[in-house]
């Protein structure tokens, strides 16, 4: 479907989510659920650059036909917002076969990059455990680029493989809390030994993917201006573009960084928590051994290992 065939929409922007757990920012991360980290980003970018995120919006509303954009009025929270315009961008992608210039050099390059980045997208909706999933809002701008460039032309090599980066981000993001989630968020009180290091963790982990969201909100907002695009030389080379993905990669790199000691917390937490399983087992072996030796006179040990716990008043030999 072009650009010509959707009927414009003429709604009021998009409005500001009103849902608490979305509007409020926690100043404690470590309380915040790992895949709620997509929406704390985007608020905060939101305080930080109004006008940005108001542009961004209101591109991202005007480029879905009329009847879903007046549908997107019903929906306080952002997640359903950007989850409808991630269904709606993704059917018009995969309804429309990739249209390039007419180099044969590069459309092969580029097509299979771009094919790349419509099956993740395509998989992220497939394998959605939840409706509206906060990444959502992370894949939302990655359906708003793809048809822009795939009509751009073949020599935007350097646009697919930006975006081809980018999506691979919000891929690696989705195994990250995937694994977070099944390792602390499942097992109450399963970190609370290392609060600071959870903290840090995704607090890095929030800065990158507010890094990720600006992108897509400044080469939405760009790319989708028609005079930009009338000028293919000039929106391949826009010097904008290269600043952004080096932002990201820059971030990367500190995120990696802040990742690599947070294997090395999470190794030493797995270790004291085997430890810690050991000297129970320890304990309840020796006091079960206690107690066949001394006929179950458990008035006898009460005093030191508190009935098959920790010892009370420590060893009494």
């Amino acid at each position: 479907m072009t650009r010509s065939s959707i009927k414009q929409a003429s709604a009021p922007p998009l409005k500001r989510s009103e849902d608490p757990q979305v509007q409020v920012i926690s100043p404690k991360l470590e309380n915040v659920p790992i895949r709620q980290l997509w929406n704390v980003a985007y608020e905060t970018l939101r305080q930080e650059d109004a006008a940005l995120i108001e542009e961004y919006e209101n591109k991202l509303q005007g480029s879905v036909v009329a009847g879903l954009s007046d549908n997107l009025q019903s929906k306080v929270n952002i997640q359903e917002r950007m989850w409808a315009i991630l269904q709606s961008k993704m059917d018009n992608v995969n309804k429309n076969k990739l249209k390039f210039g007419s180099s044969k050099v590069t459309v092969e390059d580029v097509s299979k990059l771009l094919l790349n980045v419509v099956n993740s997208a395509n998989s992220f909706i497939s394998q959605a455990v939840s409706a509206s999933p906060p990444a959502s809002i992370a894949w939302a701008g990655v359906s708003f680029l793809l048809p822009l460039f795939m009509n751009i032309s073949a020599q935007s090599i350097a646009l697919a493989e930006g975006l081809a980066y980018i999506s691979s981000l919000i891929a690696q993001s989705q195994m990250r809390e995937e694994l977070y989630n099944k390792r602390y968020e499942l097992q109450i009180g399963n970190h609370e030994d290392f609060q600071q290091s959870h903290h840090e963790y995704k607090a890095a982990l929030e800065r990158l993917y507010r890094q990720i969201l600006k992108f897509q909100a400044k080469s939405c907002c760009y790319y989708s201006n028609t005079s930009a695009l009338r000028h293919t030389l000039d929106a391949v080379n826009w010097n904008g573009w290269d600043q952004l993905v080096n932002d990201v990669r820059e971030r990367e790199k500190s995120f990696t960084a802040i990742e690599g000691l947070w294997r090395d917390m999470q190794n030493l937490e797995e270790r004291l928590a085997t430890e810690s399983a050991e000297s129970k087992k320890e304990r309840e072996e020796l006091l079960a051994w206690l107690l066949k030796s001394l006929g179950g006179g458990k008035e006898l040990l009460a005093p030191y290992f508190g009935f098959m716990g920790k010892p009370a008043l420590g060893n009494p030999f």
